[in-house]
């Protein structure tokens, strides 16, 4: 009983002349709210979402003029990775050209690091209720990258604010939390066992399937995309391409468009930001191809 309480009194003494550290070092606790940080080529686009993980700030449709050809598109960072601006603001700017007398309205949907799972619920907890005419849809890259505690998206649960309120007043709880996220971080991969990814293949293809069955009942016409990459000696390639392959098999089973990128992209190092370090990200000739065959596409559903 007396090592016990030894013992107790030991840990409370460690804890309390670390947390007194921490203080004359000037550390102060922060919710996991406000720490939370999201970043896109060094600019702070994100916030804490309790409901989708994170989110864009400030962000949502401008759809306020009647009789507007209204179109979201929905992907992940590759939309954004210039200030916040991408493809969906290049085809804005094709379609008001061409089509003017449509009135075309284009929401930039892409938010870094969403996968397939993180898109339907942007969707339908809040998208679908603005009514679009036109959505896209393009996910792949995050879906199959490795979940950092080994769990899916899908069964990711947000902090429990109460014990995040009680304990995050500690100095050292929320050091020590500081200190596991950014190793978590750490070990992320672009591709992992197939338990656990963000989003298993089987997963992936209901969600996109979803999308479609949600379309069709609000009689929204979407186009589906594949996700395009530079070809190369990386990991995640074979993976990537099984992901790809979905988006056929659904967009042909469904009779819907398919704006398939892969063949454009393919051994183009011009196309992409930085090619030797990252096969994934397009660059702003890149996001133009990407618009390009967008419109052409629905140009052509419009003259139907």
């Amino acid at each position: 009983m007396k090592n016990i309480f030894i013992s107790i009194i030991s840990i409370i003494v460690f804890f309390l002349i670390v947390e007194s550290a921490l203080l004359i070092r000037g550390y102060t606790p922060i919710s996991f709210e406000n720490t939370f940080r999201l970043k896109v080529s060094g600019e702070l686009l994100g916030e804490y979402d309790r409901n989708l993980f994170w989110r864009l700030k400030d962000v949502q449709p401008n759809f306020t003029e009647k009789n507007s050809l209204k179109i979201m598109i929905l992907t992940d960072s590759v939309s954004v990775m210039y200030e916040g601006k991408g493809y969906p603001d290049i085809l804005h700017n094709y379609l008001s050209n061409s089509i003017p007398d449509k009135n075309p309205v284009v929401f930039n949907g892409g938010v870094p690091g969403y996968t397939s799972f993180q898109g339907l619920k942007y969707f339908t907890s809040e998208l679908l209720s603005y009514q679009p005419d036109i959505i896209s849809v393009c996910y792949g890259w995050n879906d199959h990258w490795q979940s950092g505690n080994e769990l899916p998206d899908k069964l990711q649960k947000p902090p429990n604010r109460f014990i995040s309120n009680i304990v995050g007043k500690s100095r050292l709880f929320a050091f020590l939390r500081a200190i596991l996220l950014k190793t978590k971080q750490n070990q992320y991969s672009s591709v992992g066992p197939s338990e656990f990814r963000r989003v298993s293949l089987k997963d992936y293809e209901d969600n996109i399937e979803k999308f479609v069955e949600i379309a069709k009942q609000n009689e929204i016409v979407i186009v589906l995309m594949t996700a395009p990459y530079l070809n190369g000696p990386v990991d995640w390639i074979p993976t990537h391409k099984e992901y790809n392959a979905v988006v056929h098999k659904i967009a042909k089973r469904n009779n819907v468009p398919l704006v398939n990128l892969v063949d454009k992209f393919k051994d183009r190092k011009n196309l992409f930001i930085e090619p030797e370090k990252d096969q994934a990200h397009y660059n702003w000739q890149g996001s133009e191809i990407v618009a390009q065959a967008l419109q052409k596409v629905i140009l052509k559903h419009i003259d139907k």
